[in-house]
């Protein structure tokens, strides 16, 4: 199992892709865009508003300092 999950993350590496997280208010998403980000599996990014994204990460413990995020003014989030 262990060797599958080292392939696989061998080969996300080599062509990361964007995967847009809109759920930012669940420290367990920030958690794990924190994790992707540091391994470079992928280039998360984080959709929503900025300072309530930040709030949510300080209150999560999280660093988002390699992880992109996209302003929106959608009153839906």
């Amino acid at each position: 199992m262990i060797d599958l999950l080292r392939k696989i993350r061998k080969k996300a590496k080599r062509v990361p892709k964007k995967i847009a997280f809109p759920e930012y208010s669940d420290k367990r998403i920030l958690r794990a865009v924190e994790i992707i980000a540091k391994l470079k599996i992928a280039k998360p990014v984080l959709i929503g508003s900025r300072k309530k994204i930040k709030e949510a990460a300080k209150k999560a413990r999280v660093n988002l300092n390699k992880v992109e995020i996209v302003e929106s003014k959608d009153k839906l989030l």
